[in-house]
């Protein structure tokens, strides 16, 4: 380790105090003057935040009562088609076990068909489906513009404050299960494509719009890998895919940090392992739960390592840099980093709780592998402890992902049409090492696939996706329709 090196990490390691920090027992805290207005500084410390956050909330009643620079308010959503359609769609329940998916594949496929495309829908079983058609251009290569059909399921219907399929629309939002998992972003892609076919021109690349399901139940077993599978002919002509994944950072609608396409994931490995002996498994069980190896820069390629700074260099916290790079260069100062920044930089593993096994009798419990996309199988040796002495299935859907590098021309024009759009925001890569998407298996392929989101979707809002009163911003998602759509038309043209 070199001279810089090493005082980098004494640094670090000495700053970390911060974590933790001393209670002040001397020095001007005891100066009698400072001790006799103690209680009343701390009355002022406490009600003056108080006091902001009551200005905040009645700020915040006044902007929607009376209109202040809210001129939102005043659009007739429910005439809009992009809403009516959008609306629709939440309508049908595609949520596993209560919903079918080929109500929604239907759906999908008569707007197709009022556009003169010929969708094909594929009916998988009693309740899972796919569709897509094809806009054809002047070149055979094509941009596919893919979602999934099927919404996470109502684990807690008591909690919702209007029926989760029977989409309410109160200002500022339009709240129903798969509002923003991901019902609206394939309303945004129908539209686009409704765009092109009014256009009356021909696209120099021809579009495919495609829609699969099963993705929140069982990683598309029977959505896009048997798509993937089944169908190579159409798969061929992809030359990009775009489908959810994208993050906009953002904690107020003025205010975003950082608008992420996600063009990286991890190689995610789910596995079952059973035991009649309850001790054992348990053992077992909390050993993987711990398990994890961090990695340095030599093991990571240099555009990760540039990503992961640049990243960095956008969150709140201004001290957060010097840890990284401690990091980078000792993976055993990663524990010093946020979760989801020391994710983007190891292997781990995810377990769930013991549970009786059904189907064979004793117990089980089920779990994933997360490893960062490059690596090789061989790395599940060191992760792995021993499991000769149980019952163990790991579904492996494809190998190592390809790692083509961060930057591409599909990225230069998002750029473009964010910075159009938001001048000043900062467009960039987004890795994502804490969710899986359908991204992954067309990489397998060599597909280029992005995950993008076209929706000024606050922090507070995205994290409502799974839970009750699942919602979209309605101006939010206006705009980013038609955001959507000038993306596509640039795209393929």
């Amino acid at each position: 380790m070199s001279g810089d090196r090493s005082k980098l990490l004494e640094r670090v390691v000495a700053d970390a105090n911060i974590r933790h920090p001393m209670r002040w027992t001397g020095g001007t805290w005891n100066k009698p003057l400072i001790q006799h207005n103690k209680k009343r500084a701390r009355f002022f410390l406490y009600s003056i935040p108080i006091f902001f956050f009551v200005m905040t909330i009645a700020t915040a009643v006044a902007v929607v009562y009376m209109g202040i620079e809210a001129p939102w308010l005043y659009i007739d959503y429910e005439s809009e088609e992009s809403v009516r359609l959008f609306r629709e769609y939440l309508r049908i329940d595609t949520s596993f076990p209560t919903g079918n998916e080929i109500a929604g594949a239907e759906f999908l496929a008569r707007e197709l068909k009022r556009l003169g495309l010929e969708p094909e829908v594929h009916r998988l079983g009693h309740r899972n489906a796919a569709v897509w058609a094809t806009l054809e251009g002047r070149e055979t290569g094509a941009l596919a513009l893919h979602s999934h059909m099927d919404v996470d399921p109502i684990k807690d219907l008591g909690s919702w404050q209007y029926p989760p399929f029977s989409p309410y629309i109160e200002l500022p939002f339009i709240i129903g299960r798969g509002a923003f998992d991901m019902k609206s972003l394939a309303i945004a892609q129908l539209m686009a494509v409704k765009e092109l076919v009014e256009s009356g021109e021909t696209p120099r690349r021809s579009v495919v719009f495609l829609a699969t399901g099963d993705e929140e139940h069982e990683d598309s077993r029977l959505g896009t890998r048997w798509f993937i599978d089944n169908y190579p002919q159409v798969w061929n002509r992809f030359e990009l895919v775009l489908t959810e994944g994208g993050a906009i950072e953002a904690i107020d609608p003025e205010e975003i940090k950082y608008w992420g396409t996600e063009t990286i994931q991890k190689r995610y490995l789910d596995f079952e392992i059973c035991s009649s002996n309850l001790g054992a498994l348990e053992g077992l069980r909390n050993d993987m739960a711990n398990a994890r190896i961090d990695v340095t820069a030599d093991e990571l390629p240099e555009e990760i390592v540039e990503y992961l700074r640049d990243y960095v260099s956008t969150r709140a916290r201004d001290d957060l840099l010097p840890y990284l790079e401690a990091a980078l260069v000792n993976g055993a100062m990663a524990d010093l980093l946020p979760a989801n920044v020391r994710d983007m930089m190891s292997h781990r593993i995810a377990v769930g709780p013991v549970t009786l096994n059904p189907n064979g009798g004793g117990y089980k419990f089920i779990g994933s592998i997360h490893l960062l996309p490059w690596a090789s199988d061989d790395v599940l040796d060191e992760l792995l402890p021993d499991l000769s002495s149980f019952g163990v299935t790991i579904d492996t859907p494809h190998g190592p992902l390809p790692f083509e590098g961060l930057e591409s021309e599909a990225l230069t024009i998002m750029g473009e049409i964010v910075g159009e759009a938001f001048p000043g925001v900062t467009h960039g890569p987004l890795f994502v090492p804490w969710a899986a998407t359908d991204s992954r298996y067309f990489r397998s392929r060599g597909i280029q696939a992005l995950g993008f989101s076209p929706f000024v979707i606050l922090s507070t809002d995205a994290a409502k996706i799974t839970g009750p009163n699942e919602r979209m911003v309605a101006p939010a998602f206006l705009e980013g329709v038609e955001l959507y759509t000038k993306l596509v038309q640039r795209l393929v043209e």
